[in-house]
């Protein structure tokens, strides 16, 4: 059985200098590239704050942030998280993935290894000695404890998942790239290119 995935769009692309989920990677959208990864192993799939041109364009369930009760917009990721987990608790459920829109190369074993090492725990990729908090696996339990975070703005996706039980899986290079490389700038976007054609980049 597929575990639902929901792919976090809210970033502003500020160190990018445009909206980099409609940049073009190797002639396709990068958000394009994540929906495909996650579609051939996570199902269903839907995208948090994106434009909506876009949800719209890709057929998928677009979820806000939660900000209603008590809660406040613009808190970043962990929102969105919340938002991940009230969907999977509709559809019953017991985990979601999420993931951020601008990591192209989520590697395709990627959900069903944190499934694989899940005991009611967060489960949190690792590669080149980095965490990757947002490309994780939640349990739906947790939804009232991120929430009384989000209540008092203790938003920090790290500091919550160190806070709970939680474990960290290793994921090696992809060829010689990062597998969780995040696209933040015109030259993180460089390095993507020169991969996807073939290349190692330095």
């Amino acid at each position: 059985m597929k575990v639902p995935c929901v792919i976090l769009c809210g970033g502003r692309s500020r160190r990018f200098g445009r909206d980099k989920l409609r940049a073009h990677l190797a002639g396709k959208p990068l958000l394009t590239h994540v929906i495909d990864r996650v579609s051939a192993q996570c199902a269903p799939v839907a995208l948090n704050q994106a434009p909506v041109d876009l949800a719209i364009q890709y057929g998928l369930e677009n979820l806000p942030d939660k900000t209603g009760d008590g809660l406040h917009p613009g808190q970043g990721p962990l929102a969105g998280v919340l938002s991940a987990l009230e969907w999977a608790q509709a559809l019953g459920a017991p985990s979601v993935m999420t993931c951020a829109g601008d990591t192209p190369f989520i590697p395709l074993g990627w959900a069903a290894k944190l499934q694989g090492e899940t005991k009611g725990q967060i489960v949190v990729p690792q590669s080149r000695g980095h965490a990757h908090y947002i490309t994780a696996l939640w349990p739906v339990r947790l939804y009232k404890e991120i929430e009384a975070a989000l209540r008092v703005q203790d938003n920090r996706v790290g500091k919550f998942v160190n806070s709970h039980p939680h474990k960290f899986v290793e994921f090696t290079d992809a060829q010689g790239i990062d597998p969780f490389l995040n696209i933040n700038t015109a030259e993180d976007m460089e390095t993507a290119e020169i991969y996807v054609q073939g290349l190692t980049p330095r």
